[in-house]
């Protein structure tokens, strides 16, 4: 258990690899998918670890693991939360 949002960085070809891991290690945690984050084809996934059916293995991922069972920012504000950090963090 942690108190904290765990952000990781994950290529393409890790990414089903990551989500299975997270899910034998946390369980059927609420994440965030976030890829191809400022660009043209951006894409963001906010559900538990079962719900999500596809993922297309392309591009560059951040994934956002919640501290706890439920979700401590809405998948409506996950938007604006990271443009918010991208102007303040180098990418």
């Amino acid at each position: 258990q942690f108190d904290n949002a765990l952000i990781l960085f994950e290529s393409p070809k890790r990414i089903k690899k990551l989500l299975a891991e997270i899910k034998e290690n946390m369980g059927n945690r609420f994440i965030h998918i976030c890829r191809e984050l400022t660009k043209l084809h951006e894409e963001i996934i906010s559900a538990r670890i079962d719900d999500i059916a596809h993922i297309t293995e392309k591009g560059e991922f951040v994934v956002i693991i919640e501290p706890n069972d439920e979700p401590m920012v809405s998948p409506d504000d996950i938007d604006d939360l990271i443009l918010a950090a991208l102007q303040h963090m180098n990418v």
